[in-house]
């Protein structure tokens, strides 16, 4: 029984699906900078396929300037199936500033963690656009923007992981702030560089300080 049980373990990861596999569970993380390019904290953030269709995104920031500390998380809960990231609820609280934005997420929009995680899922499979609206609150949702797949173009960037080959897309919020999202090949289209700009300023930027999967029991999108 034993010789037959190790038998089909060893056949189960033999199998193509595991090789098929693009985009399973891992936890990211960044070191924050503020508009003057200086590091000021760390940010992390996990996927969890907690089931064959269900899933969540932890992230969480502490960063500190002069006496004043801050620590914000976020938490989306959702479900994926066929290579689509469906979220459900989103959660974020803030604890300078003791405040929380919370909401269920409106049927055909993404919360800004999903549209990310969908963004990623249509490149993996060789989606020609994307477009799809971003809900920031219960209230306030951007615009859809379509982005042309087909015609993004390979930036290469040093990072923490290496000299990666990327593309990049935006996405400008309700406060007029536009983030640049620097996706590595490599590593499924992982975010590796998150740059915010608002009238051609830098707000903020985040980058990859070190990646490691932790979930091969399910798989959220596959070729």
């Amino acid at each position: 029984m034993k010789k037959i049980t190790a038998s089909a373990i060893g056949m189960l990861f033999a199998t193509p699906i595991w090789a098929t596999c693009q985009l399973s569970g891992y936890q990211a993380n960044y070191t924050f900078y503020n508009k003057n390019n200086k590091a000021i904290g760390t940010h992390s953030e996990f996927l969890k396929l907690k089931s064959s269709n269900q899933y969540e995104i932890y992230g969480n920031s502490h960063m500190k300037v002069l006496w004043i500390k801050e620590n914000m998380s976020t938490t989306v809960k959702g479900q994926y199936n066929n290579n689509q990231f469906t979220p459900k609820t989103y959660h974020f609280h803030e604890s300078h500033k003791n405040t929380t934005i919370q909401f269920t997420v409106s049927s055909g929009r993404y919360d800004p963690l999903s549209y990310i995680l969908n963004l990623r899922a249509a490149l993996l499979t060789n989606k020609k656009s994307f477009s799809y609206p971003v809900q920031y609150t219960a209230t306030n949702t951007s615009k859809a923007k379509t982005v042309n797949l087909n015609a993004l173009k390979t930036v290469k960037l040093n990072t923490a992981l290496g000299t990666l080959e990327a593309v990049n897309i935006s996405q400008t919020n309700q406060n007029g702030v536009t983030t640049r999202y620097t996706l590595a090949k490599k590593y499924g289209y992982l975010p590796v560089e998150i740059r915010g700009t608002k009238a051609g300023k830098m707000v903020f930027a985040e980058r990859i300080s070190g990646y490691t999967p932790t979930n091969s029991a399910y798989c959220a999108v596959k070729d």
